[in-house]
């Protein structure tokens, strides 16, 4: 089996940080103001509110939290089949 090129990875990458962007950006901010350690729990019921819109802790949904999160999702994929297609077609 072929192991993907550099490129191929960096462009996985991106887009994998493009997808989740803004879990992270969350994670990221709980651990630079302690919440992580604090408050695990609470910490991991936001990100996954960032994640999908759904409130852990009614069980209600966001729908502008939950369509964000879907396009970037979308925006994700579609860069990602769109970089593949220009690496392949100019053959990087």
């Amino acid at each position: 089996m072929k192991h993907p090129k550099a490129i191929t990875r960096i462009v996985n990458g991106i887009s994998l940080v493009m997808a989740f962007n803004q879990g992270i950006g969350n994670v990221v901010q709980d651990f630079q103001s302690g919440t992580l350690m604090r408050d695990p729990a609470a910490s991991l019921k936001y990100t996954l509110f960032k994640e999908t819109g759904i409130d852990a802790n009614t069980g209600s949904i966001d729908a502008g939290q939950a369509t964000t999160s879907a396009l970037s999702k979308v925006a994700a994929y579609a860069f990602n089949k769109t970089a593949k297609y220009f690496l392949k077609r100019f053959k990087v």
